[in-house]
């Protein structure tokens, strides 16, 4: 993410610890009133499929509604299949590309209806 993107400063950061080793990280940057983009999502290889991603996905989600929110968007590359079955799993649906995605002809979206 650029820092010196004036978004920067809207944007929340969490970083999932197993003990006192970072396993994973996430954001969430405002794209409008209502909507809220997910971005740089990621949890280390070695410690997937331990729940882990779900538990940090909730956690964003609790603090993109309890900011007011009301769906939260995002993109994934379509040759990410954990990725994208975990996204449908947390209850997100497929939508068309969205934003700096529209020409991308790698990029899957989603959304979540969260408030």
């Amino acid at each position: 993410m650029d820092l010196s993107c004036p978004k920067v400063e809207e944007t929340t950061f969490a970083l999932a610890y197993l003990g006192k080793t970072p396993v994973g990280c996430g954001a969430i940057r405002p794209l409008s009133l209502e909507n809220i983009e997910l971005k740089r999502f990621y949890i280390d290889s070695i410690y997937r499929k331990k729940s882990i991603a779900t538990k940090l996905l909730k956690f964003l989600e609790k603090e993109a509604k309890g900011s007011g929110f009301k769906t939260i968007l995002l993109e994934t590359g379509n040759e990410q299949p954990e990725a994208i079955n975990l996204y449908r799993k947390n209850g997100y649906n497929e939508i068309a590309t969205f934003g700096e995605y529209v020409d991308c002809e790698n990029s899957v979206c989603f959304a979540k209806k969260i408030g």
